[in-house]
């Protein structure tokens, strides 16, 4: 079990027996002193719970992870051609900023294999999803920091897609753009 749930539990019994002890007791807590020792043992799961929560939040799970590679080998195996052998990859950059996304080239693309090169040319961490009624599962890329580039592979069957950043209050502000697939 991550040191995340761990330290929740504990909070969240510790918040039920102070409770009832509260609820109980007069003269809880006896002292002002035994009150601070109280605060500061509450605040310094609450600090843990915290720390614990940013360092294990940045690791995808890795059925997740599993899951993505099963549905790029059956869109791999899914947008061969009839004749002939795979078609080749091709690569559009997309640039994101505080809020938007623009991809190279407009907003139209071939259907096929994509590999798209994310570059966060903004301030803050974004990433992008794809959604469409084509797709299986919802392709992402992971949180990409200030002036880093993460790639990006997906087919695309010809459709309508949304292309948008996860990051909660993105999408809203205007980091979305839908794209056509011929």
């Amino acid at each position: 079990m991550s040191a995340y749930y761990v330290i929740a539990i504990v909070i969240a019994v510790g918040a039920i027996v102070l409770s009832a002890i509260g609820l109980t007791r007069e003269d809880f807590p006896p002292t002002a002193r035994a009150g601070r020792a109280v605060m500061a043992g509450t605040l310094l799961l609450v600090v843990g719970g915290v720390i614990a929560l940013l360092a294990t939040t940045d690791k995808e799970h890795p059925r997740e992870e599993a899951a993505e590679a099963a549905a790029e080998e059956r869109a791999v195996e899914e947008g061969k051609p009839a004749q002939g052998g795979p078609k080749a990859r091709e690569t559009v950059a997309v640039t994101e900023d505080e809020f938007s996304i623009a991809l190279e080239g407009g907003e139209e693309l071939a259907a096929g294999p994509h590999t798209f090169a994310v570059a966060n040319e903004g301030a803050i961490e974004h990433d992008l999803a794809i959604e469409g009624d084509q797709l299986d599962e919802v392709p992402k890329t992971e949180l990409i920091a200030p002036r880093n580039v993460a790639p990006l592979e997906v087919v695309l069957t010809p459709g309508r897609y949304k292309f948008y950043c996860t990051v909660p209050g993105h999408e809203q502000s205007g980091m979305k753009i839908d794209v056509t697939v011929r």
